[in-house]
């Protein structure tokens, strides 16, 4: 990989500003604009406008992951803010609500395509490169994992959503089923903000009302005879149905945890196999993952997340990692010791797989297997500044050194 040939390469990242930053911003100007448009008064015959809407709490799922997955999943988000999209259309008759989610899923489609275009553009410049043939070893088993049992944790937060809002809607079912309609006289409102009533039989109540009412005004009221402290306006029902957009949220989230865990598997397979491999350069990052440059050193790719092969190797690499960041001294035998760890890391490597944001590739680095444990991203860009390497003062010496044999320590531990 030449440093041309990386400029180019560089050249098709889809700048990460777009999709971290502008998209959730327009994102919450098109709910604003939808919730200022929507001045629709509550009504009696329809109780869905201030009341339980199983299909909005529904399309909410959609909407709330076009604004989640910005930041981790950027295709995915635009093709939930296109499905909100749909539904949108087809359920809300608010002019404004439907023109401001127009704009924005149009945002959506136009970034999607970029994105599209982009990782296109990159396999086919990586394509025609020559590879040297190198065989890969078999990797030590993954076993549990965060994102394992985040998942597991989200499948039970969904089915306890689902359980407190049966719960709920039983309860008012009760209520409803017991239930007598009068018509009641609002009063003004208090301060925390809820409304007075004042019943036919002469006793007031309080509710907390969505839409506003004018002192005098008489509204429809179901009252409980067996529960004196139930009431409810009947335009505005008790709504129980976000518990939908809870549930079905832990539960799309905790499947997308164990989508990405599947694929840190099949990137990280047990056996050992013959692959074609890219010469690149690699930099230990003081973001604590590596740096993928041209040969030469003199273009930035990207960055990737990678484990080394054995948790020993691994806690030395952590430790001198974060040894030679911090601002504190240490004895020059062990900074030397860390010095030399990060060495071996550091350097002319070989890229095995994908070279395109968002694919998982092994690196080589004089036969020792980095796995990855994260997908390849574009460096973070924003219009004033571009994400650089952060590297580690190593000395002059660019070349990696030799390991050191098992069990050798350049530092006694008693020192």
């Amino acid at each position: 990989m030449t440093a041309e040939l990386a400029a180019r390469w560089a050249g098709t990242v889809v700048p990460s500003w777009l999709y971290r930053w502008l998209m959730p911003v327009g994102w919450i100007a098109a709910l604003v604009v939808s919730i200022a448009s929507d001045d629709g008064p509550c009504s009696v015959t329809d109780p869905r406008v201030c009341g339980p809407d199983r299909t909005f709490s529904l399309a909410m799922i959609a909407c709330f992951a076009s604004l989640v997955l910005w930041w981790w999943q950027p295709g995915l988000a635009a093709i939930a803010g296109l499905v909100f999209l749909v539904v949108e259309l087809r359920y809300d008759d608010v002019a404004g609500a439907r023109t401001a989610w127009t704009v924005y899923a149009a945002a959506c489609a136009f970034l999607l395509a970029w994105l599209s275009v982009s990782h296109h553009r990159q396999r086919a410049l990586t394509a025609g490169l020559p590879r040297r043939p190198v065989m890969v070893p078999a990797a030590r088993p993954t076993g549990r994992t965060g994102r394992l049992i985040a998942a597991a944790v989200l499948l039970v937060v969904g089915a306890a959503a689902l359980g407190v809002m049966n719960w709920q809607s039983q309860r008012e079912e009760a209520h409803l089923r017991r239930a007598i309609e009068q018509t009641a006289v609002t009063g003004d409102y208090t301060d925390d903000g809820d409304l007075r009533l004042k019943l036919p039989d002469g006793s007031t109540s309080t509710v907390t009302a969505i839409d506003d009412y004018a002192p005098g005004t008489q509204v429809p009221v179901l009252v409980d005879p067996a529960d004196r402290d139930w009431i409810r306006l009947q335009a505005e029902l008790a709504d129980y149905t976000p518990w939908y957009t809870v549930a079905g949220g832990a539960w799309a989230l905790a499947i997308l945890l164990v989508l990405r865990d599947l694929r840190r598997r099949r990137a990280r397979p047990r056996r050992a196999w013959h692959a074609q491999a890219l010469p690149v350069r690699i930099d230990p990052d003081a973001s604590e993952i590596f740096a993928i440059s041209s040969t030469d050193g003199r273009v930035l790719i990207g960055f990737v997340n990678l484990q080394l092969n054995d948790q020993e190797a691994d806690e030395r690499y952590f430790t001198a990692m974060t040894g030679l960041g911090d601002e504190e001294d240490a004895p020059a035998a062990v900074r030397q010791q860390w010095t030399h760890t990060l060495r071996r890391y550091r350097g002319d490597a070989l890229l095995v797989g994908d070279l395109v944001e968002g694919s998982r590739p092994t690196i080589l680095v004089r036969d020792i297997p980095l796995r990855p444990i994260a997908p390849l991203r574009g460096p973070r860009r924003t219009p004033w500044s571009a994400e650089s390497v952060d590297r580690f003062d190593l000395g002059a010496d660019d070349v990696i050194s030799e390991p050191p044999e098992a069990g050798e320590r350049l530092v006694d531990p008693a020192r």
